[in-house]
């Protein structure tokens, strides 16, 4: 069981972001003062920091780790990619780490992840690892086209994956291949991407959120969907496998089990995500807790709140070149929920997320033909 962390106490954020930022303002609304540490002073986590630590453009900065860690009475880390060895460092100036880091050797390497997928008799995709080009020939004869090379560690971006569509795409895999042990993995013919959301406490209870539907675009979210439109037999067995993944995981806090369907009505675990996900916010309006609130209950030895469905809703991305145009939603629909980030980071991306909006109601149908309407966003 987690030590209890009262009111009053102080949650470390171990980096920054606008998932910090959010989780921040869950903990100062539960009675927690609030450090962060961020690798840069303009991180909007540090806008509702009551401690700040800057890193000097990294979060490897043995003094500001340390500083951490003697200031807080619970260390929190919010992406999922973080480096372990930072973990371990941090724990070694003494930093209590509720959430445990053993998880993410598996989740951050796609092999042990499916390795994992594959011990626990989950459905995943075709699938090999290789090291040359004839390794990819020899896994094809298998696997089938198209396929998709990935590399082996998560977090490398899409600009080192390739899809291998018919035999001459196979000699460019080499240049890939350079890089290290990548995994070749079957190309799915996909209809939805669902993803569902779970808390592990920790005595290792585990509860789920209602089923979640993504649309994404150029491998970027636009929208999720409560519920998702799927039927209840899906719903059941992503839940099954959910709370299957939650009992054998030594993990504490909120994680997202990713799934793909096909046509057929197939599904097919996609990945784990022990963090909490961009898509988990539709829950601040449309279930009884939020996905953040639940994340601090099971890290900081809170009981565990009842999950309940209260509402149907979409959740909206807003990216930076959508901003201007959202102000103008934002005087036109006063039954929208309108977050946004306080990233005033100089040359911020085209694409990069600066909040969200939802929109709720027990007719799916009819928010989606609002949203479309509005010519921003475009889902199906």
């Amino acid at each position: 069981m987690n030590k209890f962390i009262y009111p009053g106490q102080i949650i470390g954020l171990l980096g920054g972001g606008h998932r910090s930022y959010l989780l921040a303002l869950a903990a100062k609304q539960m009675g927690f003062r609030v450090a962060v540490l961020a690798a840069n002073d303009t991180d909007p986590a540090l806008q509702v920091a009551d401690i700040h630590f800057v890193g000097g453009g990294t979060l490897a900065n043995a003094r500001a780790l340390h500083a951490l860690a003697k200031s807080s009475d619970a260390v929190i880390y919010e992406d999922e990619l973080i480096d372990i060895n930072l973990l371990e460092e941090i724990t070694s100036y003494g930093a209590y780490l509720p959430a445990g880091s053993d998880v993410l050797a598996m989740t951050q390497d796609r092999y042990l992840e499916k390795v994992f997928f594959d011990e626990h008799n989950i459905n995943i995709a075709p699938y090999a690892t290789v090291v040359n080009v004839q390794d990819v020939k020899d896994a094809i004869d298998a696997i089938g086209y198209p396929a998709i090379l990935k590399p082996m560690q998560k977090g490398f971006g899409p600009t080192y994956q390739y899809i291998i569509r018919d035999e001459k795409d196979i000699p460019e895999s080499e240049s890939y291949l350079r890089n290290g042990t990548y995994v070749l993995e079957s190309w799915l013919p996909i209809k939805k991407e669902l993803a569902v959301v779970a808390v592990r406490d920790g005595d290792g209870n585990v509860k789920d959120f209602p089923v979640l539907e993504n649309i994404y675009r150029n491998r970027r979210l636009v929208a999720t969907m409560m519920p998702a439109r799927v039927d209840t037999m899906v719903k059941q067995e992503i839940r099954r496998i959910c709370n299957l993944i939650g009992s054998e995981i030594n993990y504490t806090g909120v994680f997202t089990v990713e799934f793909f369907m096909t046509d057929s009505g197939s599904i097919y675990a996609k990945r784990i995500i022990p963090a909490l996900t961009d898509a988990a916010s539709i829950y601040m309006n449309t279930t009884s807790f939020a996905a953040a609130e639940m994340h601090l209950r099971a890290l900081l030895g809170w009981p565990l709140g009842i999950i309940r469905s209260l509402s149907g809703g979409l959740s909206l991305m807003v990216r930076n070149n959508q901003v201007t145009s959202v102000y103008m939603q934002s005087q036109i629909k006063p039954d929208w929920h309108f977050y946004y980030y306080p990233v005033d980071t100089p040359n911020l991306p085209a694409n990069a997320l600066v909040g969200h909006i939802t929109t709720t109601g027990p007719d799916l149908d009819h928010l989606i033909e609002v949203v479309n309407a509005t010519e921003l966003w475009k889902l199906a």
